[in-house]
């Protein structure tokens, strides 16, 4: 069980959810894919060439409401996922990350205070899920290559999640 959160929000919420999915989608999705691309958060550089396969990671959040006696956090996460057609055989790897990734955002998503400060115990603070609506849960959306010179191809896997945390 976790702990109530003080009838504010804690500034360190956005870094802790940021380090927090960083970590899981690091360990949890290369883990299915072979061989691995390089995965970032937007803001950091990848060290590599820009025309290389790669995951970016965007989070759009947290956005906060109070709803009776709950702090509810409601983010948009984003996957930009690049793929050079000419680095593998296999034209289907980019169907295949878009699959492994929509799987995944299916899961439970734990985030716990990480990080160097004092208030960073590395404990669990709550878990992000689907938010439910009428709506599309997870969306993917296949660009196609970017012009007809460059066999690069881009898409987009992007889902909103949600989690409930009691006030104190």
């Amino acid at each position: 069980m976790t702990a109530p959160i003080q009838n504010q929000s804690d500034e360190n919420l956005p870094r802790w959810i940021k380090a927090s999915f960083t970590g899981f989608f690091e360990n949890t999705v290369n883990a299915s894919i072979t061989p691995t691309p390089p995965f970032s958060v937007t803001g950091y550089s990848l060290n590599s060439d820009e025309n290389q396969d790669h995951i970016e990671m965007r989070l759009m959040g947290p956005h906060e409401k109070d709803n009776s006696g709950f702090l509810v956090l409601e983010l948009q996460i984003s996957f930009l996922m690049t793929f050079r057609q000419d680095n593998v055989k296999d034209m289907f790897t980019l169907d295949r990350w878009t699959g492994v990734y929509k799987d995944v955002l299916r899961k439970p998503i734990e985030f716990f205070k990480k990080g160097n400060g004092v208030e960073d115990d590395d404990s669990l603070i709550g878990c992000f899920t689907l938010k439910q609506s009428k709506r599309e849960l997870i969306r993917d959306d296949r660009y196609g290559f970017l012009d007809g010179n460059t066999p690069i191809q881009q898409a987009t896997v992007v889902a909103t999640l949600d989690t409930w945390l009691p006030w104190s």
